[in-house]
């Protein structure tokens, strides 16, 4: 039985072989995303949040009395029945200072996360920052009507909560997030250090001949 004939065989006969396809080699990498400027935006907004909050607070703790007595009226009155005005005034410092110290470690919180998103592209970061403004928000609702400075505090305590409410906007915006989802790009690190000036195999050269005036015959020989 006659086998069919399979033909010249390419690997060793090229000369009617089809030309090999051509693949897609050096592709220019895609420029990196740069940080978009509502990031930069979004830091001074909460950095104008803190300042508030701080001067706010320290305007506060500068008029404790008032505070203290504005908080003590707002009580109801048959509390005095059940507690002296010893334990009534502990337990209103203790409600100042619980409020005041969830106030600063909330600002605190903004400011650390908002940092590691604009300069680390931290995704967690950013889910943090949005989690402490939404519990925020109620607190300096209470702040305000706890240190009841009048109008001023009112302003400045919704410009603050405004600034914060736009900070989570700017970072929560689609450019930010193709900006924060991007690759890291970077080199890969050689294994060896070799200097390109130095040879691969150099030559030891030979020693140099002693010769000296005592051996004539080494002299003859040479």
């Amino acid at each position: 039985m006659n086998q069919p004939n399979p033909g010249p065989s390419w690997d060793v006969d090229r000369s009617g072989a089809p030309k090999r396809p051509s693949f897609a080699s050096n592709f220019t990498p895609q420029p990196p995303i740069e940080r978009p400027r509502r990031v930069t935006v979004a830091v001074w907004l909460v950095l104008t949040a803190v300042v508030i909050f701080l001067a706010l607070t320290a305007l506060a703790a500068w008029q404790f009395g008032d505070v203290r007595d504005t908080v003590t009226e707002a009580l109801p009155t048959d509390l005095e029945a059940d507690y002296t005005d010893g334990e009534i005034r502990r337990a209103v410092r203790v409600l100042i200072g619980v409020v005041a110290g969830l106030g600063f470690l909330l600002t605190l919180m903004q400011a650390v996360t908002i940092r590691s998103v604009a300069r680390r592209r931290s995704g967690s970061a950013r889910v943090l920052f949005v989690i402490s403004v939404v519990l925020y928000l109620p607190l300096a609702v209470l702040s305000t009507s706890i240190r009841a400075l009048g109008r001023g505090d009112l302003a400045a305590s919704a410009v603050a909560v405004l600034c914060l409410v736009v900070a989570v906007v700017l970072v929560c915006t689609p450019a930010v997030s193709a900006w924060w989802r991007q690759p890291d790009r970077r080199d890969p690190a050689p294994l060896i250090r070799r200097d390109e000036t130095a040879p691969e195999h150099p030559v030891a050269s030979p020693p140099d001949a002693q010769v000296t005036e005592d051996d004539p015959e080494d002299l003859n020989r040479r």
